[in-house]
């Protein structure tokens, strides 16, 4: 086995967002979350893939965390919206 396949990557881009952006991981992602930065859930969002275009036209501009669950773990990041 090859430690270097077992890495989990969570990738979120453009950051700072504007109106979309994209989520990749190379782990199946069944849904994510968006939170505002005082943890209150925004929006859930099924996927299912490995990869997913977010509409982040409606957001506020500010701070968000971004949950992305898989059937092993959970994944986190942060971006900002302009």
């Amino acid at each position: 086995i090859n430690d270097q396949d077992s890495k989990i990557q969570f990738n979120i881009f453009p950051n700072p967002v504007t109106n979309f952006f994209t989520v990749r991981s190379n782990q199946l992602l069944e849904n994510i979350q968006i939170y505002d930065i005082g943890g209150q859930l925004i929006k859930t969002l099924m996927v299912n893939d490995t990869q997913i275009q977010v509409n982040a036209s409606s957001l506020k501009q500010g701070m968000y965390i971004i949950v992305g669950n898989t059937r092993e773990t959970r994944l986190t990041g942060k971006f900002v919206k302009q």
